[in-house]
Order: structure tokens, then C-alpha cells, then sequence
């Protein structure tokens, strides 16, 4: 018996940081979208200026840029919520 619930430890332990995995990433994900609504909200003529983002690989199943040139028109100080 100690040893089916040695094994069985791992296993549950897997479980428990995927669905922490899980929350987190649908965390970060409404994160973002929040940022880029009020970004765009701010600067509505918000233009990418590369035409071919340069994609770079991740360590994982993700793929990044690691800087994108963009162009708008300043507000001044007129930046208040």
C-alpha cells in the first residue's frame, strides 16, 4: 500500500501545477487583451511599421517578437483615464 501511494504522489502533484497552468494562462491572456484594448483605446492610430516581424522561438511551444517598430500620433499630455 505505501508504495502505490508513493507512486500515485507525483501523478497528483502533475495534476494540481496543469490546472494552476491553466488559470494563470487565461489570467495572462485577458491581461493582454485588456492592455490592448485600452492601448488602442489611447492611441487609435496605432500603426505597425514593419512589414515582417522578425519571429523568434521559444524554449517551449511559443513564438515571440522581440520588438515591433510602431507609429502614432502623440497626445501630448492629454493622457488622463
Amino acid at each position: 500500500m505505501p508504495s502505490e501511494v508513493a507512486s500515485a504522489k507525483p501523478l497528483i502533484e502533475f495534476q494540481v501545477l496543469a490546472e494552476h497552468r491553466v488559470y494563470l494562462m487565461k489570467i495572462a491572456r485577458m491581461e493582454l487583451r485588456v492592455l490592448l484594448q485600452e492601448l488602442l483605446r489611447r492611441l487609435p492610430d496605432l500603426r505597425v511599421e514593419t512589414r515582417d516581424p522578425a519571429y523568434q522561438f521559444g524554449g517551449g511551444d511559443y513564438v515571440f517578437i522581440p520588438s515591433l517598430n510602431v507609429s502614432f500620433t502623440p497626445a501630448g499630455a492629454d493622457l488622463r483615464v
